[in-house]
Order: structure tokens, then C-alpha cells, then sequence
């Protein structure tokens, strides 16, 4: 081998390692993940996990068949048992969060958020995939190498690390976000109003940012930079100075998820996205910015990790480097579909076969997600579930008050939250636009959710309503329609 091919060998497996530092601040990221994803599920444990709540096992089990999913949590519907699987994942956390046992707790937490996501698929969102698929992929990385429970019981060693793991985060992460970016295909983003769009879009704007509508140049700058800055995560890759590219990509995609985390209504997403852009960050990030912060310099500068385990079995190895090549040509081949999909190639990619579906679906890692891709068409509006007193009083089923359809607060405050803001924008918006059995579920699914508020409500409610209410948009200068109710399901409580 020539020099020069040595050198360029180097190079790409360098592109293709991980700062242990790197891998740990994603293993912190993960852990906290999971601990305030199963606190948050937590508060509403009845009402989407048992048999006395909205989604009964019967049920659960229908909907996990008919997108080929499975649950450890349909196993039972008492409120016991599910407090019992809830307790497993926040102790799995919390051990991955740890570093301790770090292999273990990261398989543990994998199955039982992959569970606890699929029993109450409706409340699904992208942050549960990303969770799940990044999860996957570090099983075969040393996330427990740095800081944590482990390092401390055993000796020091290197510092960056190469292996199947490392590769499989790399090429995940970067694949999702350069999906991303080559996805948004919508004339709002050639024309620069998606930011517009998206953040005005009143399932998912928090508003904060509503003095940016009227300033046109700042929203097309605004959508061109998200484009920009997700585009160039493709550079991740490149061999030539890992060190300083990898940094000039990360630190503005993480200024862009911050600004995500504030300004719409994705829960723990652009964090957990954080997360995975973290475990690329370089060693020359370590080792050359964060020594010049007087804050971190002590705490961070000085690792102390352990070894990888070293694996003297030719087959292990070759294994674990197997299961790499087979996570990375599924991440792969399924974004190529979307990409597809999206009318860049012709013909489309071909679809996996029936077989590698139902194993992609069975391992949580099958990416369904088009959120933004075309904000213009995104639905627009929110939900409510409204009870009818004896009296003919039209009520919000959770606080009791006169119902009042114009626009909430907070996204999902007529609906219980933001889970169940997901499940009835699946509902209400997505199930009109689709085929296969979807009708006689949501319509099961609709009469569950009425039969609930009638119970909790002790006699108080006649009739229980579902409304969607539709709220048109128009580009700067902005144009708001009147809001459009909708009646969508309504039941009376003496026929449940």
C-alpha cells in the first residue's frame, strides 16, 4: 500500500470515528431522553396505557397489527403492571444517563421505549424515532467510556475510537439530517416563505417568533439557512479536516435546534437531534476550544476513559462489524426511498421486501416521517374534545370550563396534551387522506375516547363531541381566515 493510500485510508476511518468525550455527552443525552420521555408518558399512564383509558389492549392490539409493531406493554392493562414497565425503562434511563452498566441499560432501554412508544402509537412523533434508531446503533459503540459509572471501575485508555459502532451513529445521524434538507421539496422553500409556514403553523408554533412575519427578507434568509445548514451535514463525512469542518457544521445545526427547541412545539426532538450532532463532535474540539473556556477547562479537558473491550474472537468481531454494514444499508436504502419519493429519482428506489419490512418496522427504526417537507401543506388548526352538560352547556371535558373553539393557548390544550395532540392530528387530519383499514380504526378509536370522558365525568356529561377546527394561512403579509368547526364524532354517553 502507497503512502498515499495510507494516508487517505487514515483519513476516511477518521471521518468515521467518534471522540469517546463525544460519545458520552450523546450516551448523557440519551439517558435523559428516556427519563423525561417515561415521566412525561407517566402523568398520563391511565389514560393511554391501561384498559381504563382511551387505547384498551384490544384495541392497542389492532393498531400494532395493522402497522407491524409489537408492545410488551399490551401484555396487560392494569394499572399495575404498566407502573411495573414504566419503573424498568426509569431505572433504564437512569443506569444509561449513569454509565453504569452501559451495554445493558442501553439494550434495556431500547426494548422498553421501543414498547412504550408502539402501545400508544398514536402519540408517535420523530423524537421517539430518533431515540429509538440512535439507541440501536450505539449498542455497538463504548458510550460508557467517558464519563460514567463504568470509567471510574476500570483503567484509562485512548481516547478516540473507531469501530462498528462509531460508523453506524455516523452514517444514522448524517443520513436523517441530509434526508432532511434534500427532502423539502415545497415551492415555500425555493421561494423562501417556509419559515413562515412552519412557524405560524398552529399545531406546532409556539408563537414567540410572530414579529419575524413581518420582516419578508428575514423569513427568506431564515428558510434558505435551515436549508444551508442541514445540507451541509453531508461534509460530516469528508476526510480533509475532520477536526475543524466537523465543528463549523455542528455548532450551527445545534444554534438551529435551539432555536426549533423554543420556537415550535417538537417536545424533546431538537435534544434528542442534539444528542446524536454531539457524537460527532471532534477531538479537536476537546482538545483545542474547549481548553480556552475557563469554566470547562478543569472538568472537561482531562479525559479519564476506558478501554473499548477488546474482542479476540475473529467471528465476534466480524459480527458486530456485520451488524454495522446491515443497520447502515437499511438507514441507507430507506432514506433513498424517501428521497425518492420526493421526485428526485426516476424510476423510485425499489421497495424492501416484504420480509425486511416487517423487520425494520419490528425494530422501531422505520422512518415514516415527512414533517415540513411541504409546510404550505401541512394542516393548519387544532382540536378539541368538548362534553354536553344536562343543560345543554357546551364544556372542555378537562377543565370543565364553557368550551371555547378560537385558537389555544399552548398547542394540544384542548386535547389533553401533547401526546394526544398527535394522536388527533393522525385522526383527524391524516386518516381522510389514506387508505387500507384506518377508518374503522379511528372510527373504534373515536368511540374509546368518548366512552372515557363519559366515565370520567361521574354523570355530569349527556354527549361527548370531537371538533377539528380549520384555520387557513396565507404568506406575508400575513392573512389568517376565520376559523372553520368541524363536527368529526360526537356520542352520547347513554350508549356507551
Amino acid at each position: 500500500m502507497t503512502m498515499t493510500a495510507l494516508a487517505w485510508r487514515t483519513r476516511f476511518r477518521e471521518a468515521l470515528s467518534c471522540d469517546l468525550r463525544s460519545l458520552a455527552v450523546f450516551r448523557i443525552a440519551l439517558g435523559v431522553y428516556i427519563v423525561a420521555d417515561t415521566a412525561a408518558r407517566f402523568i398520563h399512564l391511565e389514560r393511554h396505557y391501561t384498559d381504563s383509558g382511551i387505547v384498551p389492549v384490544p384495541l392497542a392490539r389492532k393498531l400494532l397489527e395493522a402497522q407491524g409493531y409489537w408492545s410488551l406493554h399490551t401484555l396487560g392493562g392494569g394499572v399495575a403492571f404498566q407502573v411495573f414497565l414504566f419503573s424498568l425503562t426509569f431505572i433504564a434511563g437512569l443506569s444509561v444517563l449513569l454509565g453504569y452498566r452501559t451495554f445493558w441499560a442501553t439494550l434495556a432501554g431500547y426494548v422498553l421505549i421501543s414498547s412504550m412508544h408502539q402501545r400508544f402509537a398514536w402519540g408517535a412523533y420523530p423524537g421517539d424515532f430518533m431515540a429509538r434508531t440512535s439507541a440501536l446503533a450505539s449498542l455497538l459503540a463504548p458510550t460508557g467510556a467517558m464519563w460514567s459509572i463504568d470509567a471510574r471501575r476500570k483503567p484509562a485508555g485512548a481516547v478516540t475510537h473507531f469501530g462498528p459502532g462509531s460508523v453506524a451513529l455516523t452514517v444514522f445521524t448524517v443520513t436523517f439530517v441530509f434526508y432532511a434538507a434534500v427532502s423539502k421539496v415545497g415551492p415555500s422553500w425555493r421561494e423562501g416563505t417556509a419559515a413562515f409556514w412552519v412557524l405560524d403553523n398552529t399545531e406546532y408554533g409556539r408563537h414567540v417568533l410572530d414579529w419575524f412575519f413581518d420582516k419578508p427578507l428575514l423569513i427568506k434568509l431564515a428558510t434558505w439557512g435551515v436549508l444551508v445548514v442541514e445540507g451541509s451535514s453531508v461534509l460530516l463525512l469528508t476526510p480533509l479536516g475532520v477536526g475543524r469542518v466537523r465543528v463549523c457544521i455542528t455548532l450551527p445545526f445545534s444554534l438551529l435546534l435551539t432555536t426549533f427547541l423554543f420556537s415550535l412545539d417538537l417536545w424533546l426532538f431538537p435534544f434528542m437531534m442534539a444528542g446524536c450532532i454531539a457524537a460527532l463532535l471532534p477531538s479537536w474540539f476537546w482538545d483545542s476550544l474547549v481548553p480556552r473556556l475557563p469554566l470547562l477547562r478543569a472538568r472537561l479537558r482531562a479525559p479519564t476513559p476506558i478501554d473499548p473491550p477488546h474482542v479476540s474472537d475473529a467471528r465476534v468481531r466480524w459480527a458486530r462489524w456485520g451488524c454495522a454494514a446491515v443497520f447502515c444499508a437499511v438507514i441507507l436504502q430507506d432514506h433513498a426511498r424517501k428521497i425518492g419519493e420526493a421526485g428526485y429519482f426516476n424510476p423510485a428506489p425499489v421497495q424492501p421486501s416484504a420480509p425486511v419490512e416487517q423487520a425494520i418496522r419490528a425494530l422501531g427504526i422505520k422512518d415514516d416521517w415527512t414533517i415540513f417537507r411541504i409546510p404550505e401543506k401541512y394542516p393548519s388548526g387544532w382540536d378539541a374534545i368538548a362534553g354536553t352538560l344536562a343543560d345543554g352547556t357546551r364544556v372542555n371535558v378537562f377543565t370543565g370550563q364553557p368550551m371555547d373553539l378560537t385558537a389555544p393557548p399552548l398547542p394540544g390544550a384542548l386535547v389533553g396534551g401533547f401526546r394526544d395532540k398527535r394522536m388527533f392530528l393522525f385522526l383527524n387530519w391524516k386518516v381522510p387522506t389514506i387508505k387500507l383499514r384506518w377508518d374503522e380504526l379511528a372510527r373504534e378509536q373515536y368511540q374509546q375516547i368518548a366512552r372515557y370522558h363519559c366515565r370520567e365525568s361521574h354523570g355530569r356529561l349527556t354527549s361527548v363531541e370531537i371538533w377539528k377546527v380549520v384555520h387557513e394561512m396565507r404568506p406575508p403579509p400575513v392573512l389568517h381566515l376565520a376559523p372553520v368547526p368541524q363536527n368529526i364524532f360526537s356520542m352520547r354517553c347513554d350508549q356507551t
